[in-house]
């Protein structure tokens, strides 16, 4: 029996769901407190990094975190199941690659965009994802306004989500996906003719950026958006996660948050210097900071200034705004 210790909207986690169905093993998830994560921390670690999805093995014993290694480990442990990388090295290595460029690229990027979303549009839901059960006080109107705005400061302080526009990150994303929506014009999977990591991946990374308008309503990432959906129901995933229920039916009440389109296509090249790093290396860069440094002073003016000021409610995507 393997074991995923996870937070349930984490796209990370959803990667990990899918792959255990996929190969028809034998698991069970945990969910756990997102602020102590004690149900992991007994586990352990050289770097003391408790990160999610985290796994345990009870037939190896063995305990593993960080996404792409835990697919490796899958593969690895348990080659008698359905495959996901291919057997021929040269195209294992290929799909490894792609791996590592999705995890530091898109991975990351939707993060921080998908939270950005959140903390713009309707914060309120973070206190629904993020407070235990017992804390569920919180969530209750009263509370629920000063709750979201402290987890809000607290996701801007470990993400960085300030930066989202310093990087362009709107711009080197959309860029990013629109070459990706290209390589699947004519061709099913993204790494060869056969459904791999690589194809899970794509899919799951993409669903933080459903709920950003300046992504989902890009008449340029439509045929992107609609192979994820496609793949979804063919492998008999999750429609919706909790948040983008309750993003839309936010919406039913009061127009989503937008943003303005950029005249200049101008670029930090953000996205292919995290790849750069990357070249050669087994694990993905990944952009989580501390939460308790002086600079978490800074956080009330990030969300005020620099995240929520630059939100713009409006009904349709127009030429200068999406």
């Amino acid at each position: 029996m393997i074991i995923l210790y996870e937070l349930h909207w984490s796209h990370y986690c959803e990667k990990i769901r899918w792959a255990l169905d996929f190969k028809q093993l034998s698991w069970k998830k945990i969910n756990i407190n997102a602020f102590t994560k004690k149900e992991i921390i007994q586990y352990g670690n050289e770097q003391n990094r408790h990160l999610v999805p985290f796994i345990f093995d009870d037939k190896t014993s063995v305990g593993m975190q960080e996404s792409t290694p835990i697919l490796r480990y899958f593969e690895q442990t348990y080659p008698d199941s359905p495959a996901l990388f291919p057997i021929e090295l040269d195209q294992f290595e290929l799909v490894d690659r792609w791996l590592i460029e999705l995890d530091s690229k898109l991975g990351l990027a939707a993060r921080r965009l998908g939270y950005a979303q959140l903390i713009m549009e309707k914060p309120t839901i973070l206190a629904t994802l993020f407070l235990p059960q017992k804390l569920k006080l919180l969530a209750l109107p009263g509370f629920c306004h000063l709750s979201s705005a402290i987890l809000s400061m607290l996701l801007i302080k470990r993400f960085q989500l300030e930066k989202n526009e310093e990087y362009d990150l709107y711009e080197e994303v959309e860029s990013y996906l629109i070459s990706l929506s290209k390589i699947l014009e004519n061709k099913k999977y993204l790494a060869g003719d056969k459904f791999s990591a690589v194809d899970l991946t794509l899919a799951v990374y993409l669903r933080p950026l459903r709920i950003v308008p300046f992504f989902y309503d890009n008449p340029q990432l439509k045929s992107l958006f609609s192979w994820q959906e496609n793949l979804f129901r063919e492998h008999n995933r999750e429609d919706t996660l909790l948040y983008e229920t309750l993003i839309v039916q936010n919406r039913q009440k009061k127009p989503p948050v937008r943003r303005k389109i950029r005249d200049n296509n101008s670029t930090s090249g953000y996205l292919n210097l995290l790849s750069k790093n990357q070249e050669g290396k087994k694990i993905a860069f990944n952009d989580q900071e501390s939460v308790w440094t002086w600079k978490i002073l800074l956080c009330p003016y990030y969300l005020f200034f620099k995240i929520k000021k630059r939100a713009i409610s409006q009904f349709n995507a127009t030429e200068s705004i999406r």
